[in-house]
């Protein structure tokens, strides 16, 4: 039986190749595929106005809030819908 550790591994690992099939990730980055899709999902439920500060403090990622807006392109969204499919 595998851990919850394995498990959680192996989810990074699938959303890491699906950031990469739809171009989303090209290198390695300080925004990971994971922390993307937690808070583009689940992470803004807490936020009452969710912005781009408030995206960059919800994660432990050093970024800035033009950095954010950067990310939502096109791969972006491609990504996104392979997850949420």
């Amino acid at each position: 039986m595998m851990s919850t550790g394995e498990i959680f591994s192996i989810f990074k690992k699938t959303l890491e190749s699906w950031a990469r099939a739809t171009g989303f990730i090209r290198r390695a980055r300080t925004l990971n595929a994971y922390d993307f899709l937690v808070l583009m999902t689940v992470g803004q439920v807490g936020m009452k106005h969710p912005s781009l500060a408030g995206m960059v403090d919800a994660i432990d990622v050093p970024m800035t809030r033009e950095a954010m807006h950067a990310r939502f392109t096109q791969p972006a969204e491609a990504f996104l819908e392979t997850c949420l499919k």
